[in-house]
């Protein structure tokens, strides 16, 4: 009998399974030219490996990645600062969504406002606390001056995948 060839699986397969190539025992070439394992249980294995890490290839496509899927600037004014009711908001997710709602429902827009296209109505507002939630915050001097009571000019970032908001991200606007 011939000495077996020794071949090794390519080396996507071997960096997928993020170990080292394993050595198949091969015959010689045929009289056709192709190669034959020398036990039909390594010929299996070699398939069954082949299709995992294909399965495993087509499941680690990327994901669609986070974009700005739209930002406004906002004047967080004293108005924004109470809600519908006259009680004062502490937390920057509901003042957010005061302003938007003042902005949308109510016509209440300060001069810096400006629109957004995910806001106008109440369902997607109401969101605003969760998604602010989600985020990085706002810088902690915001929420500060915000909680004293302090007007403030903000930039707002909804980021989120395929036109579906994931967070809200909020600046100082100025600058």
């Amino acid at each position: 009998m011939a000495d077996p060839i020794r071949a090794a699986p390519s080396g996507a397969a071997s960096f997928m399974f993020g170990i080292a190539a394993t050595l198949f025992p091969l015959r010689k070439p045929s009289l056709d030219g192709t190669l034959m394992a020398c036990c039909p249980l390594q010929s299996r294995l070699f398939m069954k490996r082949i299709i995992l890490a294909g399965a495993l290839a087509l499941l680690a496509a990327p994901a669609a990645a986070q974009e700005v899927i739209a930002s406004y600037y906002a004047y967080l004014s004293p108005q924004d600062l109470r809600n519908s009711r006259g009680i004062r908001l502490a937390d920057i997710g509901a003042i957010l969504q005061q302003d938007r709602a003042n902005f949308h429902r109510f016509g209440l827009r300060d001069g810096m406002d400006e629109h957004d296209p995910l806001f106008a109505s109440s369902a997607t507002r109401a969101r605003i606390p969760e998604l602010y939630a989600r985020g990085p915050g706002a810088p902690g001097y915001i929420v500060d001056l915000l909680r004293r009571g302090e007007t403030r000019f903000v930039h707002v970032r909804i980021i989120g995948r395929g036109g579906r908001p994931d967070y809200i991200e909020v600046y100082e606007g100025a600058g």
